[in-house]
């Protein structure tokens, strides 16, 4: 009866130290807050962008991206999927392949996703200045 005792013991106590090892290893979330006055804008390529988290040499990030009215970058790809939601203006996206005047507008709101690897052209309409959150965003355009 006493080793049923002592076993349960040691099952308990060794338990309670591998919940406790977890508990430590987890690193505490944060809350961030960034005011539109905080925001750091860098020019890249004809496009302001601002970093908002994550790092854009070394990996997936989070931005906000803003092309000038009437802006037509070059044709380019990024180097992983990307997510993007429309927050001012209206932008046009398409592959190689489409065309370019039937491309879906893209206004306040809407939402995208872009693979990795595939070529396309992003424009932005006259008028109004285009502004979107990437979010995550894939490494650097090529």
């Amino acid at each position: 009866m006493r080793s049923k005792i002592i076993v349960l013991a040691l099952t308990l106590a060794l338990g309670g130290v591998f919940w406790a090892g977890v508990a430590v290893g987890k690193e505490a979330r944060q809350a961030k807050f960034i005011s539109r006055e905080e925001v750091k804008w860098i020019d890249q390529q004809g496009l302001r962008m601002a970093v908002l988290s994550g790092d854009i040499d070394k990996g997936p990030y989070t931005a906000l991206l803003q092309l000038k009215a009437g802006a037509e970058p070059p044709w380019h790809s990024h180097t992983g999927d990307y997510e993007a939601v429309e927050l001012s203006g209206t932008t046009r996206h398409w592959m190689r392949g489409e065309d370019g005047a039937k491309a879906k507008k893209m206004t306040p709101g809407s939402y995208w996703t872009m693979p990795g690897g595939v070529e396309h052209v992003t424009t932005c309409d006259k008028g109004v200045d285009c502004g979107g959150n990437c979010g995550p965003c894939a490494m650097g355009a090529r």
